[in-house]
């Protein structure tokens, strides 16, 4: 679904790059649409699974690593920017990798979102210490200012993040132990009585929340921040 979206916005497909690619899922996807397709992950088991199981050519290691330093017409960063050490450095890495016409998209958890706010310390996406920093639509802008990018777009809507965030967050401000449901769900917790009974109070409380999810989108508080942005100036 995104994949189709994204291109949407190129005359043809060109070479696109995703920072953290996964297991390589997203970039697989853009292929079918006739990207030329790269990426890095720093997880091991997620590069091996890309590169034997998917046939996605990824490297392991940072942005310095690249050697010949490729261009690329779109880069990607979705759920990656948080958990970097320097933002501000890695954007304007990546602005040296992306064609002068190129465009970026970044998706970080929304810090000002209606979430974030009810939640506070038990927000299912503060995800401290994974997550090291976190954004507003108003950081995230300048930012990407600073690294020579302009916005063009923002959206605030995520079938994903809304209303599962919802109901982990309100799950977690109940109980003691938090984003159990989550953990199951990445697999390491295995199934019990207590899973059961958080997969029938998530189910009821996404339900009770669809509404208040569709309208935070409108009010640019949803649970994450998807923004196109162009390049407007090479940064040395």
């Amino acid at each position: 679904m995104r994949a189709a979206k994204w291109s949407r916005g190129f005359k043809s497909p060109g070479v696109v790059f995703e920072m953290g690619c996964g297991d390589g899922i997203m970039l697989n996807s853009l292929r079918r649409y006739g990207w030329h397709v790269f990426g890095n992950e720093r997880t091991l088991g997620a590069a091996h699974f890309a590169r034997h199981q998917l046939n996605v050519p990824i490297f392991v290691g940072g942005l310095d690593s690249l050697s010949p330093t490729p261009t690329a017409d779109l880069i990607i960063l979705f759920q990656v920017l948080e958990h970097l050490e320097d933002p501000l450095k890695t954007l304007k890495q990546l602005n040296s990798l992306l064609k002068p016409t190129g465009k970026l998209i970044i998706g970080v958890p929304n810090f000002g979102g209606w979430q974030a706010k009810i939640g506070g310390a038990k927000w299912l996406h503060l995800d401290v210490p994974r997550h090291l920093f976190h954004f507003s639509p108003q950081s995230l802008q300048y930012c990407l200012n600073e690294s020579g990018f302009a916005i063009t777009r923002v959206s605030y809507k995520s079938f994903e993040h809304d209303p599962y965030g919802w109901s982990q967050s309100i799950l977690n401000l109940l109980f003691k132990k938090h984003n159990l449901l989550t953990r199951f769900l990445m697999r390491l917790e295995k199934l019990s009585i207590a899973i059961i009974f958080h997969l029938v109070l998530a189910a009821l409380i996404g339900i009770l929340c669809l509404p208040i999810s569709v309208l935070s989108w409108f009010f640019h508080s949803g649970a994450i921040i998807e923004v196109t942005a162009d390049k407007v100036k090479s940064i040395e």
